[in-house]
């Protein structure tokens, strides 16, 4: 194929390193954190359908912030330590999970996507789509398209449970 993608491989395998397209940016495995990349300055924190997430060190620092406030206050802080955590815990996991739609509908059309990276301004995901308009824009709204689920399962959830 002239793209080097491996077309007969399923969205949800690692793809081979050698079908990898010349040049593809973004991969920060295996990178030494640099002054001059902010973009190395991250750790990896596990990797699922070959793909790792790694975590900004800045979100790190978000989240130590934002524990520290809710507990340093007299009273537990604006919301206390319980809500701050479920609060910072739905955020990554919405985040991750838009990032992975993204991800998935890159693969499903044939292009490479192996890494994602949150940080204090949301997620990126590391995908190379083959070099068709479709592929490209299946690779952008499959992010979208993940949110789009979640108020559809929401929505109603939150309508029964608040009246």
């Amino acid at each position: 194929m002239s793209s080097g993608m491996d077309s007969g491989r399923q969205p949800w395998e690692e793809p081979d390193e050698r079908t990898r397209p010349a040049g593809y940016g973004g991969d920060w495995r295996g990178s030494r954190m640099t002054f001059d990349d902010p973009m190395t300055w991250s750790v990896p924190v596990f990797r699922i359908f070959g793909i790792t997430v790694r975590l900004h060190l800045f979100f790190i620092v978000f989240v130590l912030v934002t524990v520290s406030q809710s507990v340093s206050v007299e009273g537990g802080g604006a919301f206390g330590l319980v809500p701050a955590l479920i609060g910072l815990g739905a955020l990554f996991s919405i985040v991750l999970l838009h990032e992975f739609g993204h991800a998935i509908a890159c693969r499903a059309k044939a292009g490479t996507a192996d890494e994602i990276l949150i940080w204090p301004l949301g997620g990126l995901a590391s995908c190379a789509p083959p070099q068709r308009p479709s592929a490209h824009l299946w690779t952008a709204i499959g992010g979208p398209l993940v949110n789009v689920g979640f108020i559809a399962v929401l929505t109603p959830w939150i309508g029964l449970t608040t009246g």
